[in-house]
């Protein structure tokens, strides 16, 4: 005890000197060290401060461009395209250097149609001429801000600009829903931009808004390649515009309205029902796995689109959702590839498809449609198919309808053609933008074919990001969050430089 004693004053009489003191300096030290490498990690892990540069070599260009071209090179036209800024600043920066690469290749391969400029958006000075070119035209009255990142595509008048927003270049890579960069699709939008002013017409397509929707950016980015003007539509307050040539529901979560009877309202079903009897046309995509959307889902059995579901255990009424597991890419079945259906609506699709790639549709998680009153299938699931419903396999006949399309006769002497997509697959960026199967092939060819589209850039490669992506998109961001990173022990340091030297001032 005595020795106890001893040891424990002795110890005490040690921790509270200089030794102690380092002590405690030292585990602090540890500790932050330890909190400030896990704070590292963590936000590398969630906002991954880094950009894919993959070798230029991997930016090739691919036959279709080319083919692409065909029809907008005719009459001897020549395309402007102008960065908004010196070639150096555009080639070194992080992703303009994408598309400077891209947009060479392009120019070499097509001298006597794309002419490629740098502009300086302050001063007009174009570094190729050494000519004052003045931008002011080019931003629509003051609507649109041309910015360094900014690119400017003109043909005999016509122009786009693509604005390149905070960080630039936006317009050119494909993010997923979480945000991160997916893919590079540079070659897919200088050719569809390069073709868009070559066409003296160029439709609207609007997506409704306010029922939950998830309109993924790259379907967005598809309309848009497809030579559409993407706009928003409020169907609670106002009618489909005459611009119109296609309205887009995406994944709603909430039902729209429709009008009581005898209520005299305009409701948003009775808006749509109005744009559609005179010629309109309407893309649905419904996710199966949400909840029934009574008043929508009775305005589509109107037009021959149903789903097929019934009462399962508990009362609750379930969607049929298919599996294939023996043609399937994933072991539970939900995930396969769609076989394509011979019909009048079908084979022009897949005919402009064959011109560029293989046909190999994939989707997941897909509900089982009931189709009628004239509407046919696009895509079905194979023979060894079945449907389960509530978890429970209630039909194994194959061949189940997936995605339907039907054109209707209007009073007007005109036809509506709407599509009924069940599944998400063929909305999202992970899907649609891929290497492997040609998702977004199929819609391009499908606005191309039978919803007016004026181009469809289809089989321009995708650079696909795998395993390094940029959170938010921005380099600027991911600098801000590496500096303040870097700060904190920045400023540890210069506290404990401060107090070390006023503590041996003091000796």
């Amino acid at each position: 005890d005595v020795k106890m004693k001893k040891f424990m004053k002795r110890a005490g009489q040690w921790l509270s000197g200089r030794s102690g003191m380092a002590l405690y300096a030292t585990v602090l030290l540890i500790a932050i060290l330890v909190m400030l490498n896990s704070a590292v990690y963590a936000l590398t892990n969630k906002y991954q401060l880094f950009l894919s540069s993959p070798n230029r070599t991997e930016l090739a260009i691919s036959e279709s461009s080319a083919l692409y071209f065909k029809r907008a090179m005719t009459g001897g036209r020549e395309v402007t395209v102008t960065f908004c800024n010196d070639e150096d600043d555009v080639r070194n920066h992080d992703l303009g250097s994408f598309i400077y690469d891209t947009a060479m290749k392009l120019r070499d391969m097509h001298p006597d149609f794309i002419n490629i400029r740098f502009v300086n958006s302050v001063t007009g000075f174009d570094s190729t001429t050494g000519e004052y070119v003045d931008l002011r035209p080019y931003t629509e009255d003051g609507k649109v801000r041309i910015r360094p990142t900014s690119i400017i595509f003109e043909c005999e008048g016509n122009f786009r600009v693509l604005t390149g927003g905070s960080t630039g270049y936006e317009d050119f890579f494909s993010l997923t829903s979480s945000g991160s960069v997916y893919a590079y699709n540079g070659e897919e939008v200088l050719a569809s931009m390069i073709c868009w002013v070559t066409e003296s017409e160029h439709k609207t397509v609007y997506f409704t808004q306010n029922h939950g929707e998830t309109a993924d950016i790259a379907l967005n980015s598809a309309f848009v390649s497809a030579g559409y003007y993407v706009e928003v539509i409020n169907l609670r307050k106002d009618n489909v515009p005459d611009d119109a040539a296609l309205v887009v529901i995406s994944n709603p979560i909430n039902d729209f309205e429709k009008s009581a009877e005898g209520s005299g309202a305009t409701a948003e079903l009775d808006r749509l029902e109005k744009y559609l009897s005179r010629g309109g046309n309407l893309y649905v995509a419904l996710d199966p796995l949400v909840k029934k959307l009574n008043n929508l889902e009775e305005f589509l059995a109107a037009k021959g689109f149903e789903f097929y579901e019934g009462e399962v255990e508990g009362g609750r009424i379930a969607r049929d959702i298919i599996r294939d597991s023996i043609s399937g890419d994933t072991s539970d079945g939900y995930r396969f590839i769609l076989t394509p259906v011979e019909n009048e609506y079908s084979t022009p699709i897949f005919g402009l498809m064959n011109e560029y790639v293989d046909t190999a549709v994939r989707i997941s998680q897909t509900g089982r449609l009931k189709l009628s009153g004239g509407a046919v299938a696009l895509l079905r699931s194979s023979e060894s198919s079945v449907a389960a419903r509530g978890g429970s396999v209630v039909d194994n006949g194959g061949s189940y309808d997936v995605v339907g399309i039907n054109r209707i006769p209007c009073e007007n002497g005109k036809s509506s053609t709407v599509m009924v997509v069940p599944s998400i697959f063929l909305t999202s960026t992970e899907n649609m933008v891929n290497n492997t199967y040609t998702n977004k092939a199929f819609m391009l060819s499908t606005l191309a074919t039978h919803f007016g589209a004026t181009q469809a850039p289809i089989g321009c490669q995708s650079l696909i990001y795998r395993g390094a992506t940029l959170e938010g998109f921005t380099m600027g961001r991911a600098r801000l969050y590496t500096a303040i990173m870097l700060a904190i022990p920045a400023a540890i340091a210069v506290t404990g430089a401060v107090i070390i030297i006023k503590r041996k001032n003091r000796l």
